[in-house]
């Protein structure tokens, strides 16, 4: 009697008799003996399902005939519009926020078109959407195109666009058939330079060009908190490289790795401000050496063959004519901030004071003292990645060898130093010491910290050739150069062992060489470094490093890891037993810049200062908290057996 009054199953009896001629009385008849056979089918589905509750070890297959009346099955297919970028993945994260879940990646600004499968073309849909957390508290960060239960006309596809990190379901009901949901992750991906479309190298220089010229106050009015001026980051880098002589915050110790991932991620927070779309991208540099290096290459060599990133005016680190950066390294006297964190040099200008260069401009010498140098034995290749990788059995040699061969020696080759006037004579006494010029600028910066040698503190802009290095013996006083320099016990140290391969002679050749020179070092070679456009891919490279590692190695950085660390017997840096405290390389020291990373207690992506110890473990795959992740662990140009496919969290690939 139910059954007959139901309208569905009354207009679709109707249907079935009228097309076949059955008469009002027999349909009457039929409809009330169908209702009594579908109460006998419910019956028997109840007493089966008490049957079940009561005994749950009896199995019944009844898979045909389930599959004889069960309906059609829906779900929810995506794919990305091509402008997205290429290939990434999420299956290498474990998130701390959901680590079983599969999910669809939707980097923002990425249009995602959203498919429902299995529904007939007549079947209503009622699409929805839900934040389950993002970065900025409120489900405004969802933003449609066009209509989001209607796209083209048609109920079953959907185009959604999102513009802020975090997590969102779409679901799709439809009447009769249930309903069915999909996960999307919205993260940023940070992809390899070479790798970026056309567009998404456009938007990053564009942001970029903005820093340079727009100064923190300003920017912070047009685009917010978020908002730090080029100069601002190069005067913060610069004031904590140099904060003493036996102090460096950011370099040289255990905190290196810590303080460069802060650094980044607030400066690709700024470049967010003004394009929400932009990430910072990673130059895998061992490529350059693989594709266009032979052992004797030299740099100029190097800068042709790869004309996608140094080729003026439209390379990737072009300058195009003071476009990307100001064209005047700012005067310290033109900057509001205190005394204390404006560090100069003997020009006046924003650089290291053992950096003599009396040049307005940003300067790429590109050659070292006026001549090619080979980069066979300096240059970073496929090896020098994978034995970081592979070799570091710990915590501290992995934090303190991932700043040295991996990364220090492309600052310095793409930065050069030049000798002014004195070019000519320094070259020809170290060219026979068998000394590299990365060497020699490690021997020149530690007889400044140990105290050897001074640089001046005013020189002439407009006399730059007697701006020289002022040394208090004469080259040839070898008992004091001896005693002051190359007989300290911490000079290895400092000079990472460079003054180890020099004899007698030797030592008087580049003791002269020093006291007649005045060495002007590119920006990259120096702590201005931020400056030049080419410094920020290079930091993103070794994080990925960091990264890999971890995949790699599940306990790498675990509490023993730490504690081995904190150990007494073990140096935060290199200056600790000229009596360094170390500061910012221990792993409770704040490090210099904030970073924006999930929040377990709010559900919401925050900035915060992190400890050189959270910023590690935030960075950590297998427990990841930021809101970025890399295109790949993969390096194809390398030896298949160097770096290894790392395990994989989730199926599905996205």
């Amino acid at each position: 009697k139910e059954c007959s009054k139901k309208k569905g199953t009354r207009n679709m009896l109707y249907n079935t008799f009228e097309n076949n001629g059955v008469s009002d009385e027999k349909r009457t008849i039929h409809r009330k003996v169908l209702c009594v056979v579908g109460a006998c089918v419910l019956s028997v589905m109840c007493a089966t399902s008490a049957v079940f509750a009561n005994n749950k070890s009896l199995v019944v297959d009844t898979t045909q005939q389930l599959d004889v009346i069960s309906q059609p099955k829906i779900e929810l297919q995506v794919s990305s519009v091509p402008a997205c970028g290429g290939e990434a993945s999420l299956r290498y994260y474990q998130f701390m926020d959901s680590a079983t879940h599969e999910e669809v990646l939707a980097p923002p600004g990425c249009s995602i078109s959203i498919s429902l499968k299995g529904a007939h073309d007549d079947d209503i849909v009622l699409w929805n959407h839900e934040r389950i957390w993002s970065g900025i508290g409120s489900t405004s960060a969802w933003q449609e195109k066009g209509t989001l239960n209607i796209s083209n006309g048609e109920q079953h596809s959907a185009l959604v666009t999102f513009w802020t990190p975090g997590v969102y379901e779409v679901s799709a009901t439809v009447d009769g058939l249930g309903s069915t949901s999909l996960r999307l992750r919205c993260v940023y991906v940070r992809r390899e330079i070479r790798s970026l479309s056309v567009e998404e190298r456009s938007n990053y220089l564009t942001a970029l060009t903005t820093l340079a010229r727009i100064d923190t106050e300003e920017g912070r009015k047009r685009y917010g908190r978020d908002y730090s001026s080029l100069v601002d980051f190069m005067i913060r880098h610069l004031a904590g490289a140099t904060a003493g002589r036996f102090s460096d915050y950011f370099h040289d110790g255990v905190g290196f790795l810590s303080q460069h991932i802060a650094l980044t991620n607030e400066f690709e927070k700024a470049l967010q401000s003004i394009d929400p779309t932009v990430s910072v991208p990673y130059w895998d540099y061992t490529m350059d050496k693989i594709h266009s290096m032979p052992d004797d290459t030299k740099t100029p060599v190097l800068v042709a063959a790869n004309p996608q990133l140094w080729r003026e005016p439209d390379g990737f680190f072009a300058l195009r004519d003071g476009a990307i950066v100001p064209p005047v390294v700012p005067y310290a006297a033109d900057n509001n901030r205190s005394a204390e964190s404006r560090k100069t040099n003997a020009f006046g200008y924003l650089r290291a004071p053992w950096n003599l260069n009396p040049e307005p401009g940003l300067t790429r010498y590109f050659r070292e003292f006026g001549f090619e140098q080979s980069l066979s034995d300096v240059w970073p290749r496929c090896s020098t990645h994978a034995d970081l990788v592979r070799k570091s059995s710990d915590l501290k040699t992995f934090l303190y060898d991932v700043q040295a061969a991996p990364h220090g020696a492309t600052h310095i080759s793409t930065g050069g130093v030049d000798g002014g006037s004195t070019t000519n004579d320094v070259w020809k006494l170290i060219n026979g010491t068998s000394l590299r010029i990365v060497d020699f600028k490690w021997i020149l910066v530690a007889m400044w910290r140990l105290g050897a040698v001074t640089f001046p503190t005013t020189c002439n802009r407009f006399d730059k050739v007697e701006c020289l290095v002022q040394c208090p013996r004469p080259f040839n006083d070898t008992k004091y150069w001896n005693s002051a320099y190359f007989d300290n016990r911490n000079v290895l140290l400092l000079d990472h062992g460079a003054s180890a391969v020099l004899d007698a002679t030797g030592r008087a050749k580049v003791v002269k060489a020093i006291c007649s020179t005045n060495p002007r070092f590119g920006e990259q070679a120096e702590a201005s470094s931020p400056r030049d456009p080419s410094f920020w891919p290079i930091h993103p490279t070794i994080d990925r490093l960091w990264q890999y590692k971890n995949l790699l190695d599940p306990g790498f950085i675990n509490k023993a890891a730490w504690s081995s660390l904190l150990d007494n017997s073990t140096s935060l840096c290199i200056y600790q037993t000229l009596g360094s405290n170390c500061f910012g390389h221990h792993p409770q020291d704040q490090t210099a810049f904030r970073t924006k990373t999930y929040q377990p207690k709010t559900g919401i992506f925050e900035r915060s200062w992190l400890n050189v110890r959270e910023v590690l473990e935030a960075a950590n795959p297998r427990n990841y908290r930021f809101d970025y992740i890399y295109d790949s662990f993969s390096w194809s140009h390398c030896d298949v057996n160097q770096f290894p496919e790392p395990p994989s969290f989730r199926s599905r690939i996205s």
